[in-house]
């Protein structure tokens, strides 16, 4: 396997996330991270196929860009059914959510790193999520680094082709932009339809938890992919991600 990276359009990513992750890119290294829910299929072949069987073994929820990890761990805790997938650029971060999977006793979470960009159509496959979450993205304010953001009507659209019909696709921000710039792309996207929840219980992040203290506002905004007439016998049989409930902090 090259360690060759392209984007979801087949262009390469370089500039979509900046400095030593870039730099990344560029070379294709990954830091050495050892850690049995730690996965690179990008280099490992054994890693692809383990990531595949994890994926394809239970209903699958994936956060991008998962911060410290309390929102994953926290998840991945109340649905022990489910398996629960974080992507994350910072090798710090990733670290940092492993330790918790391990304090947490956890068996249902994996951990990859780089950006979703790349390897979601790489080794996720169509139709195959519960739930997406993204959140507190970065809102990434000068105009060089607007391509950076993940809240295009194509990047959405690319987003709702990996849900299941009836999956969840939920952003969360203190930043009114980030909620409206989802919102008009969403407007763009067919598959998605917005609802008033997520209809599911749902832990809180490292973020949202200092916002809670410091009383900080920040919002939400839901979607469902659209269950056609071809799919709703598959969708009700799948149960959908609002069967759970997850919720709860873990330390």
């Amino acid at each position: 396997m090259d360690g060759t990276t392209h984007g979801m359009d087949g262009k390469r990513l370089r500039g979509l996330v900046g400095g030593a992750f870039d730099r990344r890119l560029e070379t294709g290294w990954t830091p050495r991270i050892e850690h049995p829910f730690f996965l690179n299929p990008r280099l490992h072949e054994e890693h692809e196929k383990a990531f595949g069987e994890f994926l394809s073994a239970a209903p699958v929820a994936l956060e991008i860009g998962f911060g410290k990890g309390l929102f994953l761990v926290g998840l991945a805790r109340a649905l022990p059914g489910w398996h629960v997938v974080g992507l994350e650029v910072k090798v710090k971060l990733v670290k940092a959510a492993l330790g918790r999977i391990d304090k947490a006793g956890l068996s249902n979470a994996r951990i990859l790193l780089g950006d979703a960009r790349e390897l979601l159509p790489r080794y996720v496959r169509p139709d195959s999520l519960e739930a997406l979450f993204l959140l507190f993205p970065d809102p990434w304010w000068k105009k060089k680094h607007f391509k950076r953001r993940m809240l295009s009507p194509e990047q959405l659209r690319e987003f709702a082709g990996l849900l299941r019909p009836g999956g969840l696709f939920l952003v969360r921000s203190d930043v009114p932009m980030v909620l409206d710039l989802t919102r008009e792309a969403a407007c763009e996207v067919d598959l998605l339809e917005q609802v008033a929840s997520p209809g599911m219980e749902l832990p809180i992040t490292d973020r949202e938890r200092r916002y809670i203290a410091k009383e900080v506002p920040y919002g939400e905004v839901c979607y469902r992919r659209r269950i056609g007439e071809s799919d709703r016998g598959a969708a009700g049989s799948a149960g959908g991600a609002g069967s759970g409930k997850p919720g709860g902090e873990t330390e």
